[in-house]
């Protein structure tokens, strides 16, 4: 089926015409060729004038009946691509040899002949293959727009698809981040420490409307996903104090390369809840980002050596985070996760370089 357009049904229409034009066109040329190449000593004596008045008028006929056979087919478009074609055709053969027939009449009474027997089966036959040729355009045209338009109605069903995918797995971030945030509030105020819970919600407020506010369907620059989780990060050191190390290695040419928003955070939260509330010490988590030419790693690290990591692709934050790569780039990135052999996490991410629009 096809459900085309004002604009995209004028478009087929001058197709249509085009192909026509051309086609009759190009025979009353081929026509004058051949007269003048090897005509035969009976064509001496045609009036070329007149020949040639024939001619565009046979050629301008058979348009206009190829432009109302269209306009037929047009409000058929609906239809199965076979019945389109079988009406298409079963109306030229029939329109066409009517037409050919008067067409041969005409050149008779104007030339004052008359063809009989073999003679006119002869010329309604060739001037029939001239209909069923433009029928045969006219049908490969309509059936490369009828493929473009499956094949851009998949292109959007699959984007549809995943923008729902990304959609839902950002969504997925949300909740588990404010559940962990609100029970750090929860667990300051029992511990008598309304100001900083206070401190904490405002700094929660702020993150909220300045991150989790904007489309999750959206690129950011690195920079910005970074200030994100160093927010993140200072909302927890409410709670743990100086037991959060924060550093950072982001490479300046990096600053403005687009990623995924959010996509950071899932592996800064599980710092924090595997490293940092399980260790007694210090624990240093530490965000990188390196150039390497046409692709950039980012990678999040902790020294904590006290928990149990979750093994990449089974925990549910780095199972998202690897979703969510996956339906942005396809195969285009890395992922790599694991304990690292002096203590600690690592998670890289390689991704293809993007540059935000200036």
């Amino acid at each position: 089926m096809m459900d085309l357009s004002r604009d995209e049904r004028r478009q087929l229409r001058r197709w249509a015409l085009t192909l026509s034009v051309l086609l009759w066109l190009g025979e009353i040329i081929y026509l004058e060729l051949r007269l003048q190449f090897v005509g035969s000593a009976d064509d001496a004596e045609f009036s070329w004038a007149l020949l040639q008045v024939m001619r565009l008028v046979w050629a301008s006929s058979a348009i206009a009946i190829g432009a109302l056979v269209y306009l037929v087919i047009e409000r058929c478009l609906e239809r199965p691509f076979w019945q389109i074609a079988l009406m298409l055709f079963a109306m030229v053969i029939a329109v066409g040899t009517i037409h050919s027939l008067a067409n041969r009449w005409a050149f008779d009474l104007a030339f004052a002949e008359v063809t009989k027997g073999p003679e006119v089966y002869m010329t309604v036959a060739y001037w029939l293959h001239l209909q069923l040729a433009w029928a045969a355009l006219i049908l490969a045209l309509l059936y490369s727009v009828r493929v473009r338009r499956e094949q851009l109605g998949r292109a959007q069903a699959q984007a549809k698809a995943q923008r729902a995918e990304i959609q839902a797995l950002r969504y997925q971030v949300n909740p588990h981040f404010l559940f962990n945030t609100l029970n750090s509030v929860s667990t300051l105020v029992l511990d008598e420490r309304g100001e900083e819970a206070e401190s904490m919600l405002r700094r929660l407020s702020d993150f909220l409307r300045g991150g989790l506010s904007a489309d999750p369907l959206e690129d950011i620059p690195l920079e910005e996903e970074v200030a994100q989780q160093l927010v993140y990060l200072d909302i927890e050191r409410s709670r743990f104090g100086e037991r959060i190390h924060v550093e950072t290695d982001i490479d300046p040419v990096l600053a403005g390369e687009r990623v995924p928003s959010f996509i950071l955070q899932p592996l800064v939260e599980n710092a924090v809840k595997y490293a940092v509330a399980r260790s007694t010490g210090p624990v240093t988590v530490r965000i990188e980002a390196k150039d390497m030419g046409n692709r950039f790693r980012l990678a999040v690290t902790d020294d904590g050596d006290i928990g149990i990591k979750p093994s990449a692709g089974t925990g549910t934050g780095l199972r998202n985070v690897r979703e969510r790569l996956q339906a942005r780039y396809g195969d285009d990135f890395d992922f790599d996760a694991g304990p690292l052999s002096a203590g600690g996490y690592r998670v890289e991410l390689t991704l293809p370089r993007q540059a935000m629009p200036t």
